[in-house]
């Protein structure tokens, strides 16, 4: 009868790929407690969004705000549905609420410097990137996007840089393919 258990089993059955028993189980869990937070945002992340109910999960997150304003998660998950949906002013502004809330929240700066790269806002994300490299040099998905934007702010030297660097660490680590684009 806890509402937790229930969405979790909806998370692990939509990790599974088994959508209509990962529904039937976030029903559940909203039945036993429709305000809960931890039920929202994992119905939120884990099944409306692969869904493509974009709209429908910023409505559950700004829910969740109006009842906490101060969740990070909720403003992250709205930065996110907002990027895949090409809202990117708005996807701007809850990545950086998410900063306000947690300056080091890493995939708020990851995040913001893909949404400035989008919106054309080159030097924005330059800025953004240096924050970053300060910050999270040692995590390789950060200096993949890093590299993007340096790339695509013309800076070629710096962006090869970052690329060769990542590269020598693929000879003695793993590194995710995404991170070499």
């Amino acid at each position: 009868m806890l509402p937790e258990a229930h969405s979790m089993l909806g998370v692990l059955r939509a990790l599974e790929f088994d959508w209509k028993e990962a529904e039937r189980e976030f029903r559940v869990s909203l039945e036993l407690d429709p305000r809960s937070e931890d039920v929202w945002v994992n119905y939120a992340w884990h099944y409306i969004t692969p869904m493509g109910r974009l709209n429908q999960a910023i409505e559950a997150m700004q829910k969740v705000l109006e009842r906490d304003p101060l969740s990070l998660i909720a403003q992250g998950l709205l930065g996110f549905c907002n990027y895949f949906l090409r809202k990117w002013d708005d996807a701007i502004l809850h990545w950086r609420s998410a900063l306000d809330l947690d300056p080091q929240y890493y995939s708020a700066h990851v995040w913001l410097i893909l949404n400035y790269i989008q919106k054309g806002m080159i030097d924005e994300g330059i800025q953004a990137c240096e924050t970053a490299l300060s910050h999270w040099r040692d995590m390789n998905l950060a200096v993949g996007i890093i590299g993007l934007a340096f790339a695509r702010a013309g800076r070629t030297a710096q962006a090869r840089e970052l690329l060769k660097e990542l590269q020598d660490r693929a000879r003695t680590a793993y590194v995710l393919p995404s991170s070499l684009h």
